[in-house]
């Protein structure tokens, strides 16, 4: 081949190879970057500048990874230094940064609720979305000796949120199941296989057991002195449980209505149910009555195919009627409106876990 023939090939190609960036669409090109191209090749212009690729390129990837932080951002991640989880008893965890509070939620860097109503026949649904960076901020609190209303043990306690409890001081034969912060509140049990069990464990996940577990999965019932007496064989770590019910929604699945089981259950009233939707993520319920008189509300089927239309994997229903009530930064969301806030022994509630002042 003629010199003149591969200078004018080497040529060529050169020009191909500097006109790819004009031809062919650069997809991670930054908009900045297409502009100054266009701007080069419309004026033919020498500013005297280079027009560095490599740097407009690498730039492109910076600003993606930026968008992909803000985007992670804005879906709500949280996150909790180690040093930030919460001892499981009975102190009192900070308080909620009031900067971050909404008409309808709260957000900070471990716990996010955002609080919704919903209109159905002749009941209004409250429902709260929770998610929290620890399983220390699922808390309990409890009223002492003597009820006291939600809406006091949710401000000593600090609570961003909270929802009345199982009302065990009800129970005057203690025979319920009952665990709070860690703490067996009545440690001799003496059997109760007509009520459902929640309980939460350590790493804030909820187990139920129907009838109290009677297939033995929470107790074991053994003959002393001819008496039947139950033993505790659960065998995780239990930081709070409950004795009320039913469950309502087990491992994902609606659960069928027991005819023998208490609490009004095909009555339409008031209630208040706890579920859980996800790892650390759970949604506190009340379905509040429009009626004056408080005669509307909805039955247990109705309440467990609301909570398993909000995705719970796990719910449970805990006291109705005039205590069914959620306190959320001062405002009072009672299933009862007309009525007074009523007292009762406990509630459950999300608390911070960031310090004060961070």
């Amino acid at each position: 081949m003629k010199l003149s023939t591969r200078i004018l090939l080497m040529l060529m190609c050169a020009c191909m190879i500097l006109a790819i960036p004009f031809l062919v669409p650069a997809p991670n090109m930054t908009e900045e970057a297409k502009e100054m191209l266009l701007e080069s090749e419309e004026e033919g212009e020498d500013t005297g500048d280079e027009i560095d690729f490599g740097r407009l390129f690498l730039s492109t990837a910076r600003a993606e990874e930026e968008d992909l932080t803000v985007e992670t951002l804005d879906e709500g991640e949280l996150s909790a230094n180690p040093d930030w989880a919460l001892p499981i008893d009975f102190s009192t965890p900070p308080a909620p940064d009031k900067t971050k509070f909404t008409e309808n939620g709260y957000k900070d860097e471990c716990t996010e609720v955002t609080i919704e109503t919903i209109e159905g026949d002749h009941v209004f649904w409250y429902v709260a979305h929770i998610r929290i960076a620890s399983p220390t901020q699922l808390r309990t609190a409890i009223s002492g000796k003597k009820p006291a209303h939600t809406s006091k043990m949710a401000e000593v306690s600090n609570a961003v949120i909270a929802i009345n409890g199982d009302y065990y001081m009800n129970d005057p034969n203690k025979t319920t199941f009952e665990w709070r912060m860690g703490e067996s509140l009545r440690k001799t049990l003496k059997g109760n296989n007509t009520k459902d069990i929640l309980i939460i464990d350590d790493q804030g996940d909820f187990h139920l057991y129907p009838k109290s577990g009677e297939d033995g999965e929470v107790f074991n019932r053994k003959k002393k002195g001819g008496k039947t007496v139950w033993e505790y064989v659960y065998p995780g770590t239990i930081v709070n449980a409950f004795t009320f019910g039913p469950a309502l929604v087990i491992d994902g699945e609606v659960q069928a209505l027991d005819d023998e089981y208490g609490y009004n259950r095909t009555g339409s009233e008031p209630r208040a149910a706890i579920g859980q939707t996800g790892k650390l993520s759970y949604v506190f319920v009340i379905a509040a009555t429009t009626d004056r008189k408080g005669h509307t509300g909805v039955n247990h089927k109705e309440l467990a195919q609301f909570m398993y239309d909000l995705g719970c994997t796990q719910a449970y229903n805990l006291d109705g009627g005039g205590s069914a009530e959620i306190w959320f930064n001062g405002q009072i969301l009672k299933g009862s409106p007309n009525d007074e806030e009523r007292s009762i022994s406990d509630i459950i509630y999300i608390a911070t876990c960031v310090p004060e002042g961070e």
